[in-house]
């Protein structure tokens, strides 16, 4: 096991004690030694990432189309009890599978569900990437670089956006981190007791299991597999695979990758599933599934936008990485490269091509990212004090311009003001705080001015003092607000395929759920009132089941192109059947 210095080079194996760090949502029978960071830098990390992640969690938007699809069905599953099948009203819903709408459905249990309960599995995911990555980060490279590490892990574009939503992505992330961190203990530790191996092997085969369980089959699972077989070659020893053979994990591996498709299976959906799957694995690959057909270069465009504003300090990461590796393959920076270019290459052959695919193989970049923040204070330090003196100008000359910049933009596009008033008015705050920082070499509160300038800048964005527009916030209010349209007697039928995921959501009163119109006319007695909660589009069809009176309608839809497709509640009378 080796440490590093700031400055790159090697020494003797660490011997100070190390922190006792649990993988999330492992028993303790599975605790991995992590450091050596002190308990402040673990506090810290979790106060910065709790605030980043957490701050107006429900109140900055409405449950987006990819949310609803995990918020909904959660709710549904809760109140119908349905934990084993996920339906969408009366259909099952198998394109994913079902771990994130388990914890999803047991956080609103629990706390009641909102937009803050849904997201709020996705927000201790964010968290418990952040620890990890950066236990490892320490492990590898020193106590410094790993809170580096956790902070620019935290405050990355891509978390600060994934770790607020109710999505499978971020728990994805946090299931492919813990594995790859696992299986780099396996890997790296020469003198490992068999009884630690075996729970490393353990924790490793189960978190290769919820990998599928998360997000489908073969993602996370094939950057993990990727990652390490990659990181194996590289350093000419198998001692990690070997170390891996465990028939109690490999079996329960099995156990957790079979369980939801055979209940699947017994239900009678299961050639359903196995289509699903095949659209969205098979069909990818082929490129006909494609909705999202990119060049095979796509990927190297969207990463540096996706790990800002840190992207700029890696390739001087890069550099003071390998700078003093030579040809020492067991060094841990070629660990962390492999676990981002091998997966991003693999998922840049096939055609269809998305952002946050990617996500998982980036914790990888932010020990990189945090070497190139050490090697520019390095740098700063070893500065002459006219060359500090300069800088210092500079930063206060820049602090001037981002003021008057952002506050001529705020004029001129008025509807961005708070958006860029508020961010502009930190920075220069900011600048000023470093300019009066640099003739006293205070390279760790520069650092810590930059941080405390994200982290403001991310909660300020996300609290009520920046309105927001919400694409589907209207269609929040009109379904939050239909109950006192809707008699408590009388039968309320919603309708509109996986648009009832949302009205399940947002309506707080029972209602049949029927995925297609032409189903209304058995779900309730003959000769009685009802209501529907359908889009507008589909007003002709219900004019086969009775007189029909709009009542309400939502003043836009989400993506409308018409006001056709805005969700309406309409009044049907069988007595006017024609």
């Amino acid at each position: 096991m080796w440490t590093r210095r700031l400055s790159g080079d090697y020494h003797r194996p660490c011997r100070s004690r190390s922190l006792r760090f649990g993988v999330l949502l492992l028993t303790r029978a599975f605790a991995i030694r992590f450091g050596p960071m002190s308990a402040v830098a673990w506090a810290t990390l979790v106060a910065y990432a709790g605030l980043l992640f957490g701050v107006n969690l429900d109140g900055a938007h409405a449950l987006t189309d990819h949310e609803i699809l995990v918020g909904g069905v959660a709710r549904q599953m809760a109140a119908d009890g349905t934990w084993g099948m996920l339906l969408i009203g009366d259909r099952p819903w198998l394109e994913k599978p079902p771990l994130p709408h388990w914890l999803a459905a047991a956080s609103g249990s629990l706390f009641g569900f909102s937009e803050w309960s849904v997201r709020l599995p996705s927000a201790l995911a964010g968290v418990g990437t952040v620890l990890i990555i950066a236990g490892l980060a320490a492990r590898c490279f020193g106590p410094t670089i790993g809170l580096l590490t956790g902070l620019i892990q935290a405050s990355a574009f891509y978390m600060l956006r994934y770790a607020r939503l109710a999505e499978a992505d971020m728990l994805l992330c946090l299931l492919v981190t813990a594995a790859l961190a696992t299986f780099f203990l396996l890997s790296d530790d020469a003198e490992m007791a068999d009884r630690r191996e075996r729970r490393l092997s353990l924790a490793f085969w189960v978190l290769l299991g919820l990998c599928n369980l998360a997000k489908g089959p073969l993602l996370g699972a094939g950057i993990v597999v990727s990652a390490g077989l990659a990181w194996t070659m590289c350093r000419w020893s198998t001692t990690g695979l070997r170390r891996l053979w465990n028939p109690a994990g490999i079996a329960a591996m099995l156990a957790i990758w079979l369980a939801w498709p055979a209940i699947v299976w017994a239900g009678g959906y299961g050639g359903a599933l196995a289509d699903a799957w095949g659209a969205h694995i098979l069909g990818r690959v082929s490129g006909e599934f494609s909705t999202t057909a990119k060049p095979f270069w796509h990927y190297a465009t969207t990463i540096p936008l996706q790990t800002l504003p840190w992207v700029l300090f890696l390739p001087l990461g890069l550099w003071a990485g390998f700078r003093r590796v030579g040809r020492d393959r067991q060094a841990p920076a070629w660990f962390f490269l492999a676990w981002t270019v091998v997966p991003v290459v693999l998922l840049s052959i096939p055609e269809d091509k998305h952002h946050h695919y990617i996500i998982h193989a980036l914790p990888g970049l932010s020990p990189f990212m945090a070497l190139g923040l050490a090697q520019l204070g390095a740098w700063y330090q070893a500065m002459p004090g006219d060359g500090r003196t300069r800088l210092g100008g500079a930063s206060l000359t820049g602090a001037g311009l981002a003021a008057i910049g952002g506050g001529a933009a705020g004029f001129v596009w008025p509807d961005l003001s708070g958006h860029i008033w508020w961010p502009t008015g930190i920075v220069a705050a900011a600048l000023v705080a470093i300019g009066l920082q640099l003739r006293r070499r205070r390279v760790a509160g520069m650092a810590a001015t930059v941080f405390l300038a994200v982290l403001a800048i991310g909660v300020v964005l996300r609290s009520p003092l920046v309105p927001r527009f919400d694409p589907s916030g209207p269609d929040r209010d009109f379904l939050e607000n239909l109950g006192a349209l809707v008699p408590a007697d009388a039968p309320l039928i919603a309708s509109g395929g996986t648009d009832i995921a949302r009205f399940v959501f947002y309506v707080d009163r029972p209602m049949a759920r029927l995925w297609s119109v032409t189903d209304v006319d058995a779900a309730v007695p003959n000769e009685t009132v009802f209501f529907v909660l359908i889009r507008a589009r589909e007003e002709p069809a219900l004019r086969e089941f009775g007189s029909v009176l709009r009542l309400s309608q939502s003043e836009r839809a989400r993506f409308e192109r018409t006001p056709r497709d805005r969700f309406t509640l309409y009044r049907i009378d069988p007595a006017g059947r024609p």
